[in-house]
């Protein structure tokens, strides 16, 4: 029911009216419209909270890369289809009458790690958070309840997925399959011993390949970054700037009163139940103990009923009602709602009032931030009116107190340092700056961040010397050496299987190494893994299959597949079946909602 959720659902509504917040945007992310799907609306907002998290994912499962490296319109697409994607399942799902109940959604939010202090609830984290990322309680709370009713239709295609046993019998006896193979190693170490590439033959390989060993045609560029640290960095927020902030904020704020409720909630019908415990209330027993005995909702009669403060929004209509027409002690008469019936009794009443110390770093925040809406724009415009006739921007850098300073070499594919915006890469080959000399536009690279650049020295391809470059060559004409013999030897060996002898007997009579597998399984940990590997991949036939292939550590292999039998749906131990069944069901799951994803978007009226 939904009563059970009242207490919880009321704590966390009321805990951003102490700032007296209620209207916080986040300028700096924006909110204007990117796409609409149906009726739904994505802002610049989400696409930034997207980007965000799209980035921090790439940054941890690829340990080295930096955030430069990303391609910023590249994941800014992925970002606006993911979010197309999952406001067209909102939708759906809503279609479908599927919703978040309150109860699980004040689970979620006092549970989440990020809003705990030492495993508990903290209020204050949890104001910080969500004022940072320019929600408010409400919308904050709204957008966690999309995302559970979303989840609740891809939970429920998830769940709706199945395997059939025939299906898992076949792939059983795929996977428990067993397969007899031979095969001998040539080491390339032997062949590359054999082969010495002259000095003759390699200046002859330069001569005839010329091109491949010139220089690419790079620059290097003077530049202007222009980014919100640089700006504020000349700006210092006072303490009579924070306490005006404050003082202005508490005098715009309509400061509401704070009920903290009770209820004892009886079951549509149970009206004559109810009129009883009011009388027996009013002969002056026990509000709490009456709660605990005949509440249906279990999260606050163990607590004598209480829900916590309301500040007029948290709780049904005529609930609210109801309570701001109580005394203090006082009970209600009892009150339908959709959760059942109400005896509501008012508890407690507070005055909302702020903390100049927990609202600190956000009106910091905020006055940087207005700091940086207002001086921005005058600094953007400066920047490109001062730098289209500058002699040197590192100069001009100086003089504007902005980040300046050379680059390393940048090709055309790019480079170090400002070498990996491919935006500032394009600008810096255009032929305004790279054949007309002039400084580039301003040109956005994402983040608030901003950058000029100008022409310092273009450097042409040249043609490398054979000298400087003698050990590539050497390592090409060896490479290419050693494909030939390799070759050779390949048709050699397999011209002798042809003709009727072995592995064995050919890795003898050369003096190979070579070795027989009997039974060899799948995965089997105590085999070598590429031939093992690659014996699986093989197709088989009546008689012998024939395979060669070189090894990641640079050996070659000749393989001979001799039979392969068919596994049994018994094959596999109860654990490996049950994992078989589990990963299988999620393949499937995974397909089938991607595929009705896709059909879902098709069906739906996107606006870009």
């Amino acid at each position: 029911m939904r009563g059970v959720a009242l207490g919880i659902v009321a704590l966390i509504a009321v805990i951003f009216a102490f700032s007296g917040a209620g209207t916080l945007n986040l300028s700096r992310a924006g909110s204007g419209e990117v796409a609409k799907v149906e009726d739904l609306i994505i802002t610049e907002q989400d696409v930034a909270f997207k980007l965000d998290e799209l980035k921090s994912r790439i940054l941890q499962e690829n340990n080295g890369l930096s955030e430069e490296e990303l391609d910023a319109d590249i994941l800014r697409s992925i970002a606006i289809e993911q979010l197309i994607g999952a406001k067209a399942l909102l939708n759906h799902a809503i279609n479908a009458s599927m919703a978040a109940s309150p109860k699980r959604l004040a689970d979620v939010i006092l549970n989440t790690e990020r809003f705990q202090t030492e495993g508990k609830f903290d209020e204050d984290r949890y104001r910080y958070f969500i004022r940072n990322r320019g929600f408010t309680n409400a919308s904050y709370q709204q957008s966690i309840a999309d995302e559970m009713t979303r989840l609740q239709l891809l939970n429920g295609l998830r769940h709706s997925s199945f395997v059939t046993t025939k299906e898992i019998d076949r792939m059983a006896s795929f996977i428990s399959q067993t397969r007899d193979y031979y095969y001998l190693k040539l080491p390339l170490s032997e062949i590359d011993d054999l082969i010495d590439p002259s000095d003759a033959e390699l200046n002859e390989y330069y001569q005839q390949n010329k091109m491949r060993f010139r220089s690419q045609e790079s620059g290097i560029f003077e530049y202007i970054e222009l980014s919100p640290d640089s700006v504020l960095s000349e700006f210092e927020v006072s303490e009579e700037e924070i306490l005006e902030r404050f003082e202005q904020e508490n005098q715009d704020a309509d400061d509401p009163v704070f009920r903290r409720a009770a209820h004892i909630l009886f079951d549509i019908g149970n009206q004559k139940l109810a009129s009883e415990v009011k009388s027996r209330l009013i002969k002056g027993e026990d509000f709490g103990k009456l709660a605990e005995q005949y509440s249906t909702d279990a999260g606050s009669s163990n607590m004598g009923g209480d829900l916590g403060f309301s500040d007029g929004s948290a709780f049904p209509e005529n609930f609210e009602q109801a309570l701001r027409s109580l005394r203090l002690g006082e009970v209600s008469e009892p009150i339908i709602t959709e959760s059942g019936i109400h005896l509501v009794k008012l508890l407690e009443l507070e005055e909302a009032s702020a903390n100049i110390d927990s609202e600190r770093e956000r009106i910091i925040s905020m006055i940087r931030q207005d700091q940086l809406d207002e001086v921005m724009p005058e600094k953007l415009s400066l920047l490109g009116e001062l730098s289209y006739n500058a002699e040197s921007l590192v100069d001009l850098g100086i003089e504007m107190g902005l980040k300046s300073g050379v680059s390393e070499p940048i090709s055309r594919i790019g480079g170090s340092g400002i070498g990996v915006f491919p935006a500032l890469v394009e600008a810096a080959f255009s032929d305004d700056v790279l054949l007309q000399k002039f400084a580039s536009e301003v040109i956005s690279v994402g983040d608030e961040r901003y950058f000029v650049v100008k022409l310092k020295e273009h450097l042409l391809p040249e043609q490398k010397s054979f000298e400087s470059v003698k050990q590539e060559v050497h390592e090409i004409v060896l490479e290419s050496k050693t494909e030939v013999i390799l070759d050779e030897h390949r048709r050699d060996l397999l011209a002798q299987l042809d003709g009727g002898q072995t592995i064995e007997e050919i890795a003898k009579a050369a003096g190979l190494e070579w070795q027989v597998v009997f039974g060899a399984k799948r995965w089997d940990q105590d085999l070598n893994a590429e031939v093992n590997g690659f014996v699986f991949g093989m197709i088989p036939d009546f008689r012998s299959v024939y395979g060669s292939f070189v090894s990641s550590d640079g050996h070659f292999y000749l393989v001979s597949l001799e039979q392969t039998d068919m596994g049994s749906p018994q094959a596999l131990i109860a654990a490996d079946r049950n994992n078989l069944i589990s990963s299988s069901r999620m393949e499937f799951s995974n397909r089938e909602i991607q595929a009705y994803l896709n059909g879902v978007v098709e069906t739906s009226q996107v606006r870009k």
